[in-house]
């Protein structure tokens, strides 16, 4: 039933998460798995069974992808402060070529980095560590040319290594160790072209956001008891963690299906509602939830509980934005 393009989110604590997690891989290929999220369901301040020797705070949800799944990430403005750094060659450096490209290598005293305003024309400092070694270009030759070149060309040296980067200057500047017992290093980048284009022609630029895999819902899951008007016990998910997976998965302007398999209290539909609201969204849901019988309540079944909090919750959405719509009515009125 999954689309080529859909997400799957399977919540699970950790007892048979181990178990969950060989299934999926089977089912939709490791190479599928896109993250694993972590939720805090529980605050930790808050110990009920001081005979635990652990405190279980985090609950999992497992995303897998079915083929080819596009999350749907935060932006912000792209941050320009951070570009306040300039190179200034005091003398022509030595002319080498190292890893197949064009070097200028600078001596401690055949050069000076300063401190600058921050703009458009300064370049930006990045540290050549961790992850930048494996996923960044800069990083990449950084660590596999540069870094090595300690014992060749002494400490703190300054690289102008031609034909790298996007910022169209045509050259990356690097920095060597500054320490014997050091490894590391820095690279100098300005702003891509195409960013500088967007700022030049706007006035500003929006960069993507990576997904965090890790929230904080325990709030949420503490209070999520009487959410939708029912009373509901049997692992009730609050709709604010529930809009977050939705608002990742299925864009506003798309016609989106949510399923939930095992409906429970029809959290999932309250939070397509509720989602739908807030962005002006086209999401639609399908709900699956047998007719088990359920305990201290009004309702027989957990089925006929599920229809009464989709109802209900529907109408409190309808309450609200003919509220909303009188409310600014009234105030466009008191301006007229």
């Amino acid at each position: 039933l999954l689309k080529d393009d859909g997400v799957i989110f399977v919540s699970i604590d950790d007892n048979e998460a181990a178990n969950l997690k060989q299934l999926l891989d089977e089912i939709f290929g490791s190479e599928n798995h896109l993250v694993t999220h972590y939720i805090q369901v529980r605050f930790g301040d808050k110990t009920l069974a001081e005979k635990n020797n652990y405190q279980k705070l985090v609950e999992q949800v497992f995303v897998y992808q079915k083929i080819n799944h596009q999350p749907i990430k935060d932006t912000e403005e792209y941050d320009v402060s951070k570009f306040c750094w300039a190179v200034k060659e005091l003398r022509s450096g030595t002319e080498l070529t190292i890893g197949g490209k064009d070097v200028v290598l600078f001596k401690p005293e055949e050069y000076r980095l300063e401190k600058v305003e921050a703009s458009i024309e300064a370049l930006k400092e990045t540290w050549a560590t961790g992850t930048v070694l494996k996923n960044n270009a800069s990083g990449k030759y950084f660590g596999r040319y540069l870094a090595p070149r300690k014992e060749i060309d002494g400490i703190g040296c300054l690289y102008k290594v031609a034909n790298i980067g996007e910022d169209g200057l045509g050259y990356r500047y690097f920095t060597g160790p500054k320490k014997e017992s050091a490894t590391k290093g820095k690279f100098y980048s300005g702003i891509p072209t195409f960013r500088i284009d967007e700022i030049n022609s706007g006035g500003s630029s929006s960069k993507d956001k990576p997904i965090s895999n890790f929230f904080d819902y325990s709030r949420s899951f503490g209070n999520c008891r009487h959410e939708g008007g029912v009373d509901f016990r049997n692992g009730k998910k609050p709709i604010e963690f529930l809009k977050r997976l939705i608002e990742q998965a299925v864009a506003h302007d798309e016609n989106g299906i949510v399923l939930d398999f095992f409906a429970g209290s029809g959290s999932t539909g309250h939070a397509v509602y509720d989602a739908n609201k807030e962005d002006g969204g086209n999401r639609r849901f399908i709900l699956v939830q047998l007719p088990e019988t359920i305990d201290d309540s009004e309702f027989d079944s957990i089925s006929k509980l599920c229809r009464a909090r989709l109802s209900y919750s529907l109408t409190q959405i309808h309450q609200q934005t003919n509220q909303e719509n009188l409310t600014t009515r009234d105030s466009q009125c008191l301006k007229k």
